[in-house]
């Protein structure tokens, strides 16, 4: 499944090449928190939403018509070429008004932005998952499975930030519930992947003293916390007044668990006394110790974004994306750390056979 939705992704990001050099924008930003209307929250000058004389504050009750609680957001606004128009009815005080306004043309920085947001963050999750299914092909152990199982979901939970975006339909994504599989496996992905991190190195290189005395209460402890989270976010309905504590909340629980695996993994390294484990103890370390450090600064560029985005320029908006995909490519170092040390486990296994042999 993963593997399919990956190439499907590429593939969305493939078309929306095509359809960059038409793509517009109305210029208003809006809070859907309560799931019945569309409260506008920012209104950019010289846009056509501005000039059309929609207003910070104005809340719309029907697009084209129909209303917004009866809505797919992502499908009603997927239209993203320039030229192409939409009505808002909006409540403003006591009135009802009508506003029509057409998107006008992307900034091509923005455009380029949206186009390498659909295309290289699937490739990164391609990526995860092609390093955990050679993983699995070539040696079924339980360290082995742990790590394709991190693969799959880092790779994942990187992927589906493209939600964050601005959505670009294609013919292939209407026809396989795109949308729907993208929400389902970031929320799962999204508070997973930390925790099969931290449970990956408890048990490697070896297994921590806690979890050998306290196994199945230490997996517990470890896996607790994010199924209560995600659970929050499943029952609970989180609107615009208590969003941003619950967003920070996970950010802290995320920085957390990966600080601890990358911890843990330090300190598993220095009690190895064999010259060739320890090499590749030490070469593991360094690219998980990399690979975190750049994928922990573009999430807190993409932090910041999504706490400030009303309050920064647009140019510091574009810089918070850009590093962000820098940061993710570079944080390719993780899987490919995980590849390197499957065949440094085979030297491993060899030179133990033939310690044996002799």
């Amino acid at each position: 499944l993963l593997l399919v939705f990956s190439i499907v992704s590429i593939i969305q990001g493939i078309y929306s090449f095509r359809v960059s050099s038409s793509q517009g924008r109305f210029g208003f930003e809006h809070d859907y928190s309560s799931g019945k209307y569309l409260d506008i929250t920012k209104v950019l000058e010289d846009f056509p939403a501005h000039q059309a004389g929609l207003r910070k504050g104005d809340r719309v009750i029907k697009i084209n018509g129909e209303a917004v609680e009866s809505l797919n957001l992502e499908m009603a606004f997927a239209n993203a070429v320039a030229g192409s128009s939409v009505v808002l009815t909006v409540e403003r005080g006591d009135q009802i008004l009508d506003i029509k306004m057409t998107r006008r043309l992307l900034p091509f920085i923005e455009r380029l932005l949206s186009v390498l947001f659909h295309l290289v963050l699937p490739l990164v999750m391609l990526a995860y998952v092609w390093v955990g299914l050679w993983g699995i092909r070539k040696q079924q152990t339980f360290i082995t499975n742990l790590i394709a199982l991190v693969c799959f979901f880092f790779g994942t939970m990187i992927a589906s930030v493209t939600v964050l975006r601005s959505v670009t339909t294609s013919p292939l994504t209407r026809y396989f519930y795109y949308f729907e599989i993208k929400e389902v496996l970031s929320i799962i992905s999204s508070f997973l992947a930390p925790s099969l991190w931290l449970y990956l190195f408890v048990n490697f290189p070896k297994r921590t003293r806690f979890i050998e005395k306290h196994k199945y209460m230490g997996t517990t402890l470890i896996f607790l916390i994010p199924i209560v989270l995600m659970g929050i976010r499943f029952l609970v309905s989180i609107d615009s007044s208590n969003y941003q504590l619950f967003y920070i909340l996970y950010t802290v629980f995320v920085a957390i668990y990966v600080s601890l695996g990358v911890t843990i993994l330090s300190r598993g390294s220095r009690k190895e006394q064999d010259i060739l484990k320890k090499r590749q103890y030490h070469l593991v370390q360094f690219g998980i110790k990399a690979g975190s450090i750049a994928l922990g600064l573009g999430f807190a560029g993409l932090v910041i974004y999504s706490l400030l985005y009303r309050q920064i320029h647009q140019y510091l908006s574009w810089l918070l994306f850009f590093s962000f995909l820098v940061s993710q490519i570079t944080g390719l170092l993780i899987p490919f750390t995980f590849l390197n040390s499957f065949f440094q486990k085979n030297i491993l296994e060899t030179q133990t056979a033939l310690k044996r042999r002799l």
